[in-house]
């Protein structure tokens, strides 16, 4: 085993470690933006039509992000349903379920991790294969469209509380 592909084995669960630690900070009580909101709604979408250009003639990476997606979708059903929600002087937060988001985010980060240690220990033709089929590994797509589908679907639900919370108002 190469001197990079040890020191990638060392420094991988360090910036995991760090990662959630950063992410736990962030998931907690949340300030509501409506622009923050509409960007994320808009732009995994976005992400996911490229993923499916690029996977046209690979069902599997195909099937995998459907399925990354639908799954993504239920988990920010029930998330939703897990966060609380409070109005005070105008001001809209929010409180999610850091179980859930976090989960997601190092599930997909493991992954990423997990192809670029493949990515630095092999050679020649092999890791170029590899860096070639990086979007079309049905185990990449799921990940990524469950953590698409999540964020995209969670952030519709932010959006339409707003909106309703609005409409009560008024």
């Amino acid at each position: 085993m190469s001197t990079s592909a040890i020191m990638l084995l060392i420094a991988i669960p360090l910036i995991v470690w760090r990662l959630y630690a950063r992410l736990r900070r962030l998931i907690g009580r949340q300030r509501s933006s409506l622009a923050r909101h509409w960007i994320v709604a808009l732009f995994f979408p976005i992400i996911v039509v490229m993923l499916v250009l690029a996977n046209h003639g690979s069902p599997l990476g195909l099937g995998g992000l459907l399925a990354g997606v639908c799954g993504g979708v239920a988990l920010a059903i029930w998330g939703f349903k897990l966060t609380k929600f409070e109005q005070t002087e105008g001001q809209f937060f929010y409180t999610p379920n850091t179980q859930i988001g976090i989960a997601i985010i190092l599930l997909f980060v493991a992954r990423l991790s997990y192809r670029l240690f493949q990515m630095v220990t092999l050679t020649g033709d092999a890791a170029q294969a590899a860096s070639i089929t990086f979007t079309r590994s049905p185990l990449t797509t799921v990940t990524f469209g469950m953590l698409a589908g999540f964020y995209c679907c969670y952030s519709i639900g932010l959006i339409r509380w707003r909106k309703s919370t609005k409409a009560a108002q008024n």
